[in-house]
């Protein structure tokens, strides 16, 4: 199923069986880009993985598995070793592409609503460093946030805003989440879930 919003489209793949509810995975975004190309570098930097080139029209990275920490960031490995839990997320990556749009005029850009992607670490710091020395622009610092993430920012050639963050548990499993936990998906950090009044900051962040 696709939906189509506006300057980026997401794509969910959904399945379902006869008397069972839909699942569904967001597992791939498209950006609108001016230079393909030129934000195929910038991308590569980031560290995706390159694995569909119709430059200069299209092009689609691949998630690396070791980029998408969970729990206690101790690996997929470390995490099958001790019997599950933690670690990195397993499954399939998700992947991203980058399509040839024409933009606006700047002055009509400069109303259009921007399109953020979340990109999570394990080190945010450590993280923004390497791309401070590979030359790119840090937007804003690390910093801790009150729904739990600690965040930094920067742009990719095309203005699009990229948070390198780290959430851990609190990604789903924020202590004003609104639903329990299912069975054997509680946190593992000791995060308690609970009904009652929202964190600071919950408004902003679920």
């Amino acid at each position: 199923m696709a939906l189509d919003g506006g300057p980026a489209t997401v794509f969910l793949s959904q399945g379902s069986e006869k008397g069972r509810a839909s699942t569904m995975r967001l597992n791939q975004v498209t950006l609108p880009a001016r230079d393909v190309e030129r934000s195929t570098r910038f991308y590569l930097l980031l560290g995706l993985h390159l694995i569909v080139d119709a430059a200069p029209r299209y092009v689609r990275f691949e998630c690396p598995p070791d980029a998408m920490p969970q729990g206690d960031g101790k690996g997929a490995e470390g995490a099958a070793a001790e019997g599950g839990g933690g670690g990195l997320a397993a499954g399939p990556p998700s992947t991203l592409s980058l399509h040839r749009e024409v933009f606006p005029e700047p002055a009509a850009a400069a109303a259009l609503p921007g399109i953020t992607l979340y990109f999570e670490v394990i080190d945010v710091d450590a993280e923004v460093e390497r791309l401070r020395v590979a030359g790119v622009e840090i937007e804003s610092e690390p910093q801790d946030q009150r729904w739990l993430w600690r965040e930094a920012s920067v742009r990719d050639p095309d203005g699009h805003r990229i948070i390198l963050y780290h959430a851990g548990e609190a990604r789903r499993f924020p202590p004003w989440r609104l639903d329990p936990p299912r069975r054997g998906a509680e946190p593992t950090d000791g995060t308690a879930v609970t009904d009652g009044a929202l964190a600071d900051g919950a408004s902003s962040k679920n």
